[in-house]
């Protein structure tokens, strides 16, 4: 799976150097989804990474608008209860 509609570009000893270096017991996951195959392995792996980083991304964004709308609240209730 692709999220972005291609595939990066990357040599086959990269990839096999990848692989190589990933724990097993991590990759173990992707290969058992992949019956097995490493290039479909590597391609989870790759599209796993493409999620994690568009939720981070994401949540960044929801964090920083959720603190703001803290901050405002405790602001206008320090107003009201008397305090600076």
């Amino acid at each position: 799976p692709s999220t972005s509609g291609h595939e990066a570009i990357m040599r086959p000893s990269t990839r096999q150097h990848l692989i190589n270096n990933t724990p097993a017991p991590r990759f173990q996951t992707y290969l058992d989804a992949a019956q097995q195959d490493p290039d479909k392995a590597f391609a989870l792996y790759q599209w796993n990474i493409e999620v994690a980083a568009a939720v981070t991304s994401t949540l960044a964004i929801v964090e920083i608008a959720l603190r703001d709308t803290i901050d405002q609240q405790l602001r206008k209730w320090n107003t009201i209860e008397g305090g600076n």
